[in-house]
């Protein structure tokens, strides 16, 4: 139980004092937050099938946390996530290598 807590503060200082979102002033940020936000409406009109691991590994769980969060919330929820599970593989493999001190 110590390692968890460990973990969840760790991540919560980075959320905290890392920059917080990349801004949508680049073509590639703004397609991909237009992905988050309205998924389907945009792969749909995709010939190829080439987004379904975007779809499964970005759009979905993204579109769930803005629909439940709204959007701001949404993508602060996803960054969160994604940097918990960072922070939580980084630890448990210095932890299984060296004492918990030094993780």
């Amino acid at each position: 139980m110590p390692d968890i807590g460990i973990v969840l503060a760790l991540s919560l200082v980075i959320t905290f004092l890392a920059q917080r979102w990349a801004g949508l002033d680049t073509p590639d940020s703004s397609f991909y937050a237009s992905l988050s936000l309205f998924g389907d409406q945009i792969t749909d009109r995709v010939p190829i099938t080439s987004y379904f691991w975007t779809r499964l590994g970005y759009i979905g769980p993204v579109q769930v946390l803005t629909t439940v969060f709204g959007t701001w919330m949404g993508f602060a929820a996803w960054r969160f996530f994604l940097i918990i599970i960072m922070i939580a593989s980084s630890y448990f493999l210095f932890r299984r290598f060296s004492h918990r001190a030094t993780a």
